[in-house]
């Protein structure tokens, strides 16, 4: 790590690491020597042209880091306010002068170069205007393209040199102590973080202490305190972002003038530099080898993509969310997201889109960072995804954004034979129901009391019929010791009434239906204890009656497919158009009768909850028999003394139906 020092024109040893990241230069001892001479450099020129051609040769020299420039060039345009009697819009104004001068002279000169490296147009065109009027011809002759194209590589050049770009240098050199090292960009947040993570964290610490978000000049950056609550996949690359879940960021947005995107407290987004395989498309390869029968593999790649994308967050210890643009055409936030996971190297870990990469579940777009696409390489190499099937697979009308326009409705499907070299596949791409439903689904605060999070529904108008998957519960049943944890764990009955049992204590990006919350708890609990009770006449217990009661409040309902345990629509579910729809399971009365049994030492006995369970388990007038109490063996005197004598917690009357 670097030592801070105090002596502002020491800078040379905290920069050299950054620089050289930047390829600016190609040993440590020409990184020093150039980032002296920058720090050094602040002597003005009333010429303006000089001054600009001083700024001029500082972009030239480094290419890539501006933040170094820019921080540069502010201190130097301070220096020349205080040595100017022009006001400060006058320095910028005058140096904006001095730019299109110099725009005007480098455009002659190159036009100049490329007439004597031999191109006829642009020959012509200067001996047309330099000739006397008299001797010109009838219409002069147009400078050739290349012409064109370095007349527009300058313009690039000097694009930034104009008062904007010169205010907000003098804006960001003002900002930051002179000793620190810059933290601000035109850069991509992906390149800035990599950097950044050299810098000493007490540094880092002074930036960061100048606001609440960490600008980088063209973008800000926002910490989100809980990423599974504040940022909703719909697919593997987009989705809404909870606004309210992210301090300042709604400020952001109003000050941004996006509040038209804002659907209540959620913003729209898509991720830039990658473009996942969409949610409902499934492939079927079939490798197709001379006379041998056709190996066949199924993979459902979009679904995958997804899981993979919440799983990100769910292994989170760090999110940051990089606000870039407004993307015009979709109506949506462009944004980078960073996740920092345990295990990671990387101070600030990595975009969630490199990881989709790497796992050959996403393609870098064509303007993608060279990390990106190097991130694509490690996925062919390393056979992820759709990988799996060889670089075959690269054909581009497999690539997602070529897919979306051939599959645009559920059910459709689409063929493609490819051969490359050896390789001879066939493709089918199908684009399946099943799994579009979780698209709308999205975790929140739960409107139960006390349960923390739900599912919900997204806000919109569309509709999902009775029957349909919502989601997973869990992918395939566990081995769970019975005795250890009832958290999360749901139990349902096996070939020849084994019990079979999917444990779901631990969120992983698949199994999102372990938010759902019980419906009609209450209801279900007062019908069990009323049964249970001796003194109203019942003489037995029945689950059922009880199970249906819970089951009158719930709108999902759990089905065994293969290993697989789903989340289906109970009955047909409808989005309200502005507010998220609540999921409600089912548990059934056993899941609680153990629930309870095992916490009962962090359980308010007053309770609804503890208080039904523990009366029918230990109470005298409860009519349970000693196979249906043993759940509550291990509970100790004291506490079945206080529901031994105890009388039932409900009367009939306090039983609510609909």
């Amino acid at each position: 790590m670097f030592e801070v020092l105090e002596d502002g024109r020491c800078q040379a040893a905290v920069f050299s690491d950054f620089i050289l990241e930047s390829n600016w230069a190609s040993s440590q001892e020409e990184v020093e020597h150039k980032v002296k001479q920058l720090c050094e450099q602040i002597n003005c020129s009333v010429d303006y042209v000089v001054n600009v051609l001083v700024i001029q040769n500082c972009l030239s020299l480094q290419n890539i880091v501006d933040n170094l420039v820019q921080h540069y060039i502010g201190r130097y345009l301070l220096k020349l306010h205080e040595l100017s009697s022009l006001t400060r819009s006058g320095v910028y104004r005058e140096l904006g002068n001095a730019a299109e001068e110099l725009k005007t002279h480098e455009y002659a000169r190159l036009r100049d170069r490329c007439a004597q490296n031999g191109c006829t147009s642009c020959s012509e065109a200067k001996a047309w205007d330099e000739a006397d009027q008299s001797s010109r011809a009838a219409t002069r002759v147009l400078p050739c393209t290349p012409t064109q194209v370095l007349s527009k590589l300058l313009s690039l050049k000097f694009v930034n040199l104009g008062p904007a770009f010169f205010s907000q240098c003098v804006a960001l050199a003002e900002t930051i102590p002179v000793r620190c090292p810059l933290m601000f960009s035109s850069e991509q947040p992906s390149v800035l973080r990599h950097i950044a993570a050299k810098y000493p964290p007490k540094l880092n610490a002074e930036i960061k202490a100048h606001g609440p978000a960490l600008s980088t000049g063209v973008c800000s950056i926002f910490l989100v305190p809980s990423a599974i609550d504040a940022v909703q996949y719909k697919d593997g690359d987009g989705g809404t972002i909870d606004c309210e879940q992210i301090p300042h960021l709604m400020d952001y947005i109003e000050k941004k003038g996006w509040n038209d995107l804002l659907q209540g407290s959620l913003i729209p987004f898509r991720e830039a530099n990658h473009d996942a395989i969409e949610l409902g498309h499934s492939y079927r390869v079939e490798e197709l080898s001379g006379d041998q029968m056709p190996a066949s593999r199924r993979r459902e790649f979009g679904y995958l993509a997804l899981v993979q994308a919440r799983k990100n967050l769910a292994l989170s210890v760090e999110t940051l969310v990089i606000p870039l643009e407004r993307d015009l055409r979709g109506g949506r936030l462009v944004v980078e997201i960073f996740t920092r996971q345990s295990d990671d190297e990387k101070p600030h870990g990595e975009e969630t889109g490199v990881r989709l990469i790497k796992a050959g579940l996403s393609f870098p777009t064509e303007e993608a960072p060279t990390h990106c696409k190097a991130a694509l390489l490690e996925a062919k190499n390393a056979e992820a995804g759709v990988w799996e099937f060889g670089q075959a697979m690269d054909d581009p009308r497999l690539k997602p954004w070529a897919l979306k326009r051939v599959l645009t409705l559920p059910g459709n499907f689409y063929e493609v034979e490819i051969e490359d070299g050896d390789e001879h596949l066939e493709v089918h791409i199908d684009n399946e129901n099943r799994h579009l439903n979780e698209a709308n689904i999205i975790i929140g605060e739960s409107t139960i009391p006390g349960a923390q999070r739900g599912l919900f529904l997204r806000p919109g108008r569309f509709r999902i019929p009775k029957g349909n998957t919502i989601c997973s519960y869990q992918e395939k049943p566990d081995e769970v010791d019975e005795s250890r944890t009832f958290d999360y764990l749901f139990e349902v009955e096996g070939h020849g009434g084994r019990p079979v049992y999917y444990q779901a204590a631990t969120y992983d990006g698949q199994n999102i239906g372990r938010y759902i919350n019980q419906g009609g708890l209450y209801e279900g609990l007062a019908e069990m204890c009323l049964q249970s009770d001796v003194k109203t006449g019942h003489t037995s217990f029945s689950q059922k009656t009880v199970n249906e009661t819970f089951a009158e409040h719930c709108n999902v309902a759990y089905k065994q497919v293969r290993l697989e345990l789903q989340v289906r629509a109970s009955r047909d579910l409808r989005a309200h158009p502005t507010e998220p729809t609540e999921l409600f399971g089912n548990y059934g009365p056993m899941y609680w009768i153990k629930y309870v049994a095992q916490h009962y030492r962090e359980l308010n006995h007053e309770e609804f909850l503890a208080k039904s369970v523990l009366w029918c388990l230990l109470s005298d007038d409860s009519c349970w028999t000693q196979q249906e109490r043993e759940p509550g063996l291990t509970i100790p005197d004291d506490v079945r003394a206080i529901f031994k004598k105890m009388a039932c917690p409900y009367k009939p009357s306090s039983l609510r139906r609909r």
